[in-house]
């Protein structure tokens, strides 16, 4: 409480000398132990209010250490994670959307995702601005755009699994599985994405949601993982 008052000692202003040494002394202690739910929802909203997000404001979190910066972004990959899930299950509209939302939130506690980045279609953009409204929480904020969208509604998530990268999509979009060594492997942390960037014949592999699609898909994150 006390590091966070000296972070945000009021509501217009943050430290901005010393923030690397409050960064820290907020997260390297939970550095492979996370602290409960509610004491970790208080540090990433104070330090996201303050300082932003550390995947797009670099220059605040510049100084901060690396152990920091694993754990928030570690924290972060489960907060995209919810907003993705939350925001596709309004707009999805569809109840073939619900085993997908349990299967990564397993996937995600199991420890095989190691960050996740939201990109968003006008529709859901929109939604998630409005959300972010209403609750006071900016980390609604923190998502890409597809950019030649149209009229399409279809919503994107980016996850990087050891060293690859999967896609998962709303809207009958099947999983992609990217090596780091494909050129066409996309990017985290982008500020807006071509719908074309995910074309399946782009991707090492893909996968529909038919059949026992779970087994799979975790089976295609594994040997990502493993490289």
């Amino acid at each position: 409480q006390r590091v966070l008052e000296w972070v945000h000692p009021d509501t217009d202003t943050a430290l901005r000398e010393g923030q690397a040494a409050a960064i820290n002394t907020l997260l390297e202690p939970w550095a492979g132990t996370p602290p409960r739910a509610e004491v970790q929802e208080r540090i990433q909203s104070e330090l996201v209010e303050a300082y932003g997000d550390p995947r797009l404001s670099t220059a605040e979190w510049g100084r901060a250490s690396k152990e920091a910066l694993t754990v928030m972004r570690g924290w972060l990959t489960g907060a995209s994670l919810e907003q993705f899930l939350e925001i596709v299950s309004a707009v999805e509209g569809s109840h073939m959307w619900e085993p997908r939302r349990d299967f990564w939130q397993g996937i995600y506690k199991n420890g095989l995702i190691e960050e996740a980045w939201v990109i968003l279609s006008p529709q859901a953009a929109r939604l998630a601005r409005d959300r972010a409204r209403r609750s006071d929480d900016k980390e609604y904020l923190s998502h890409a755009r597809v950019r030649d969208a149209g009229s399409e509604v279809r919503c994107y998530l980016v996850l990087r699994c050891g060293e690859g990268v999967v896609i998962e999509g709303s809207h009958n979009f099947s999983v992609r599985f990217y090596k780091k060594s494909n050129g066409s492997c996309p990017s985290l942390y982008e500020d807006s994405y071509s719908k074309h960037d995910f074309n399946r014949d782009r991707a090492n592999a893909w996968i529909s949601h038919v059949g026992a699609w779970q087994a799979r898909v975790q089976s295609e994150i594994l040997k990502l993982r493993r490289g």
